[in-house]
């Protein structure tokens, strides 16, 4: 039976973007991302919370053909269940039960944990946060990740917004969008990464990414370690 491979995100903008960089890499084609509700109706809550949930409910198909990913927002301690420690505890006891271990192997940035039993495939996990920093979200790993053209300048007018409408949360959310509102096809949103060729595959964050996936996904690879 051919091996089947999952990568569940949060939401359709995070697929879209997950699925643009699967489909650049011939290693990466064979990857399905995934996000909650979209046949499941509104089972699942919006963001983190909703893919925590999915995450649990479909490690429970787990057999020795199917590999699961996960990518996830470290979001902010002020949050509740922000920054990395937090979500990291949160999602290792949805997983213990599963024979999955409790401490991961640190793996280009990612996490991978690998299950007890040595027929089951290591589950990936890949907590999103700002450069040297334990919390954040996906916005910030693309301010990262890009040809920076006109980036600071975005940050630079978000940052001298005197009484901002949003909360410091989403301070990193409004940067990338008013950036992303200065390119050639304004309305496309991250799509326009891609299209524009404002993503720099070279960068440290892009690179760290890839090599992630690769050690999760990769079918030649049974168990990874820290050595």
């Amino acid at each position: 039976m051919d091996s089947k491979k999952i990568l569940i995100v949060e939401g359709a903008t995070d697929k879209r973007l997950f699925t643009r960089i699967c489909n650049k890499n011939l290693a990466f084609k064979s990857i399905e991302v995934r996000m909650p509700n979209e046949t499941e109706g509104d089972k699942y809550p919006g963001g983190k919370q909703g893919v925590i949930k999915f995450i649990e409910d479909t490690i429970t198909e787990v057999e020795n053909t199917l590999t699961i990913a996960a990518i996830v927002d470290a979001d902010y301690s002020l949050a509740g269940d922000g920054g990395v420690e937090k979500t990291l505890k949160i999602i290792q006891e949805k997983i213990l039960p599963y024979g999955y271990n409790g401490e991961p192997n640190a793996c280009s940035g990612g996490y991978i944990f690998n299950n007890k039993d040595k027929e089951i495939k290591p589950f990936g996990l890949w907590i999103m946060t700002a450069k040297n920093n334990n919390e954040g979200v996906l916005e910030d790993w693309i301010k990262e990740s890009v040809n920076s053209d006109n980036l600071q300048a975005a940050i630079d007018v978000v940052d001298a917004i005197k009484n901002p409408k949003f909360s410091d949360n989403n301070k990193s959310k409004a940067q990338v969008a008013t950036w992303l509102a200065w390119q050639k096809k304004p309305d496309q949103g991250f799509a326009s990464i891609f299209s524009d060729n404002l993503i720099n595959e070279q960068s440290e964050s892009f690179l760290q990414l890839v090599a992630w996936l690769k050690a999760v996904f990769d079918d030649k690879v049974e168990e990874i370690s820290n050595g």
